[in-house]
C-alpha cells in the first residue's frame, strides 16, 4: 500500500488569509459607505468607521501614496503645524492667563488627521459612479436633521438628547422663532452648524431632483425630503445658508446664469448698502414693502457708515493684529478668545469667524496660505473640468452638485467657523478628495 501523507496545516497561512480577507478593497467601500450614513447622527461611531476604512485602504493603496502629488503641500503643512505646536509649548512664551500649552496639540488633531484621510478617500471616490453613491448616502443620512429640526421648532421638543453614555448628542436646543437671531439647530448646537450642513446636502437633491430616470414614489418622496430640506434653511435663520442656498442652486441649474446671476446679486447688496447709506430713513420704509421683516432685520446692520462697528469687520480687525505680532508660528490653538478678551475685557468671541484668519492666528501665515491655495486649486481647475469642458455624460448633474457643495462650504467658511464640528470638517475633506479625483481622471 502506497504511503499517503496529510498535508500539515500551516497556522500562519491561515493568519495570512484572515488578514488578505479582511483588508479585500470591497470591506473600505462598505466601512466608509457606512461611515458616511452616521456622519450626522453618530459621529463617534462615523469616525471609528472611517478609521476602519482608512487602515484598510492604506494596506491596499500604501504605494500611491508619494505618487498623489496633492499630498505634497499637506505634508509640508503638517511639518509646519508640528513645528509651530512644538515652539508654542515650549520656547515661545504666550502668558495669556487660562490658556493650556496641551491645547495647540490638540488643535492638530483638526488638521494632520483629516490630511491623511483626504488622500484615502480618494481611492473610494475615482469613479462618476462612486461619487454619486456617495451622494445618495449623504442624502438618506441627514433625514434625521429634518425629525430632529421639526420637532424642535413646531413639537418643542428640546434636549439634549444623550445616548450610549452621551457619545452621541442631539442638541435641539429651545428656539425662539420670534427673535430675528434665533433659528433651528436640530441636532447641533448652533444654527449656522445646521445651516452649513444644509448647503452640504441642498446641491445634492437638487442634483437628483432633476434626474430623469427617477419617477414615481421614489421621486415622491424626494421631492419631499428637497422641500423639507429648503424650509429648514429658512428655519435656521443662517445668512451663510441663505446665500450659500442661492449659490449653489445656480451652479447646479446653470453655470453661465449662475455667474451672472452671483454679479446681479453683488450689485444688488451693493446698491442696498449705498441706498441704505444715503438715504436711511426714507429707503428702509420703501424696501419694507418688498423685502420680508426677517429679511430686514438680518441685513439692516450693513451700513458703510461704520464699517469696524460692526461685529465681523472688528474681529477680523483684531485677528489681522494678533497675527502680524506672531505671524510665522502663530500663539497656539484655542489663544484667540483670550488674545480678544484682553483687548476687549467687555466683549467675548470664541474664533475668529474665518477659517483662514484662524488658522493663521493659531499655526501661523504659511499653514494657513498653503491649505488656502490647495483648496482654491482644487475648486479652479474641478470648476474647468466640470463646467466649461464639452463633457455632457449622464453623471454632470451630479459633478455640478459635488462643486456647489464644495464651494458654498468653503466659502461659508470665509465668514464663520463650522470647520471644528467633527461632521463638517471629514465632509470637507470627503468633498475635496472628491474633487481631486475628478481633475485626475483621465
Amino acid at each position: 500500500m502506497a504511503n499517503f501523507k496529510i498535508p500539515k496545516f500551516k497556522f500562519e497561512n491561515k493568519k495570512k488569509v484572515l488578514f488578505k480577507h479582511f483588508l479585500d478593497y470591497r470591506k473600505s467601500e462598505l466601512f466608509f459607505g457606512i461611515g458616511i450614513f452616521f456622519i450626522l447622527s453618530a459621529p463617534v461611531i462615523a469616525a471609528l468607521l472611517f478609521l476602519i476604512s482608512i487602515v484598510i485602504t492604506s494596506f491596499n493603496e500604501k504605494d500611491d501614496f508619494f505618487r498623489n502629488k496633492y499630498n505634497y503641500p499637506l505634508l509640508i503643512c503638517s511639518l509646519l503645524l508640528f513645528i509651530s505646536a512644538l515652539l508654542n509649548s515650549t520656547i515661545l512664551e504666550t502668558n495669556l492667563i487660562g490658556w493650556e500649552k496641551y491645547l495647540t496639540w490638540i488643535g492638530l488633531a483638526n488638521w494632520i488627521p483629516l490630511f491623511y484621510s483626504y488622500w484615502a478617500f480618494q481611492n473610494l471616490l475615482t469613479t462618476s459612479k462612486s461619487r454619486v453613491k456617495v451622494l445618495k448616502i449623504f442624502l438618506i443620512g441627514s433625514v434625521p436633521l429634518f425629525l430632529s429640526g421639526f420637532s424642535q421648532v413646531w413639537l418643542n421638543w428640546h434636549g439634549p438628547f444623550r445616548f450610549l453614555n452621551n457619545l452621541i448628542i442631539w442638541y435641539q436646543r429651545p428656539v425662539d422663532l420670534n427673535h430675528p437671531y434665533n433659528g433651528m439647530t436640530s441636532l447641533f448646537n448652533n444654527q449656522n452648524y445646521a445651516g452649513a450642513w444644509l448647503i452640504i446636502i441642498w446641491p445634492m437633491f437638487l442634483a437628483f431632483l432633476f434626474q430623469k430616470k427617477l419617477v414615481g414614489f421614489k421621486k415622491f418622496i424626494l421631492i419631499i425630503l428637497t422641500f423639507a430640506s429648503l424650509v429648514s434653511i429658512y428655519l435656521t435663520r443662517s445668512r451663510n445658508a441663505w446665500i450659500g442656498t442661492i449659490l449653489s442652486t445656480q451652479l447646479v441649474i446653470n453655470k453661465a446664469f449662475s455667474i451672472s446671476f452671483f454679479i446681479v446679486c453683488i450689485l444688488l447688496v451693493v446698491s442696498f448698502i449705498s441706498l441704505n447709506q444715503f438715504f436711511p430713513n426714507n429707503f428702509y420704509s420703501f424696501s419694507k414693502i418688498f423685502i420680508p421683516q426677517i429679511l430686514l432685520t438680518k441685513f439692516s446692520n450693513l451700513g458703510l457708515e461704520n464699517l469696524s462697528s460692526y461685529p465681523r469687520i472688528f474681529i477680523w480687525q483684531s485677528s489681522l493684529n494678533f497675527i502680524s505680532q506672531r505671524p510665522f508660528f502663530g500663539w497656539g490653538a484655542g489663544s484667540f478668545p483670550l488674545l480678544f478678551a484682553n483687548e476687549n475685557s467687555m466683549q467675548k468671541y470664541e474664533h475668529t469667524h474665518s477659517l483662514i484668519l484662524e488658522l493663521a492666528n493659531s499655526y501661523g501665515v504659511l499653514p494657513s496660505l498653503i491649505i488656502t491655495g490647495l483648496v482654491v486649486y482644487i475648486l479652479f481647475v474641478s470648476f474647468n473640468k466640470i463646467y466649461l469642458s464639452n463633457n455632457k455624460d449622464e453623471y454632470l448633474i451630479f459633478d455640478k452638485a459635488w462643486w456647489a457643495s464644495s464651494f458654498s462650504l468653503s466659502l461659508s467658511q470665509l465668514f464663520d467657523i463650522q470647520y471644528f464640528d467633527f461632521r463638517i470638517s471629514i465632509t470637507f475633506w470627503i468633498l475635496l478628495a472628491g474633487l481631486t479625483c475628478k481633475i485626475r481622471e483621465s
